[in-house]
């Protein structure tokens, strides 16, 4: 197994299943789990939690099991993304940046051509419309 997905959410959980992905039912604080995790195998460790706290015990639990396993956190905040860096995540996603780089390229892409964005617009719908399971059909025909 190289990756697993842990989430205490259950309509995350039910996301993940329809995708086979593997995941877990826990979460951050379960140090055990990540015990078990590390020494079967995985390779990559990622937390979207956005708690500085919960993350920075991801980061060091996951490190102390396996130091060459990859960790990603998340966070929207300079400061914390300097401070994980420095506690030894391999790499902070910070939403709001990549949102703006995002945006750009895509920009990039379509220019002023109406047509390119609302074939992105469909793509995005109906990536939102499988996301949450609900009817894409549906939805396209309320616009």
């Amino acid at each position: 197994m190289s990756y697993m997905v842990v989430d205490h959410d259950p309509q995350m959980l039910q996301q993940l299943q329809r995708k086979n992905i593997p995941y877990v039912f826990s979460d951050a604080s379960n140090v055990d789990l990540y015990r078990d995790c590390l020494t079967k195998g995985v390779k990559i460790v990622i937390s979207t939690i956005r708690d500085f706290d919960d993350d920075r015990e991801v980061i060091s639990t996951a490190k102390k099991y396996n130091p060459d396993v990859m960790v990603i956190v998340t966070t929207n905040h300079l400061k914390e993304a300097l401070e994980f860096y420095e506690h030894g995540a391999d790499y902070v996603i910070m939403p709001d940046y990549l949102s703006a780089d995002h945006t750009g390229l895509m920009l990039e892409e379509i220019g002023f051509n109406i047509d390119k964005l609302l074939e992105k617009k469909t793509s995005h719908l109906e990536r939102i419309c499988f996301e949450k399971g609900e009817d894409f059909i549906g939805i396209l025909g309320k616009w």
